[in-house]
């Protein structure tokens, strides 16, 4: 698809939220986020993590009119991380070159493979 836009809004988050994080690693394209304060860009080769309880919006683009990606959902009660520390890292791109954004781009790219 060269265009995709995703809305998550605060009814549809008390309507149901299955109360994960998702983890969403771009292989192909790129686009904006915008959840819990934060408005970013992110492009291939970077994660985004978003929170479900959290409203949200996304815009994904690619000029070859094709986009992959993985999303990985994490149960939130699986994960017993202080919301405050969780907080600062929702809808901030993680670039995968190197550290610990190194090693998931290099499991992740061997899950495409």
């Amino acid at each position: 698809m060269p265009h995709l836009d995703v809305v998550r809004t605060s009814r549809a988050v008390r309507q149901f939220d299955p109360e994960v994080y998702q983890v969403n690693y771009a292989v192909s394209g790129g686009g904006r986020v915008t959840t819990a304060g934060r408005d970013a860009e992110f492009h291939a080769g970077q994660a985004v993590l978003i929170d479900t309880s959290h409203p949200m919006k996304a815009t994904l683009h690619t000029p070859s009119h094709r986009w992959t990606s993985f999303v990985i959902q994490l149960p939130r009660v699986l994960l017993p991380l202080p919301e405050k520390t969780v907080r600062r890292l929702i809808g901030v791109p993680v670039p995968g070159g190197q550290g610990m954004g190194g090693v998931f781009h290099r499991w992740v790219a061997d899950l495409h493979r």
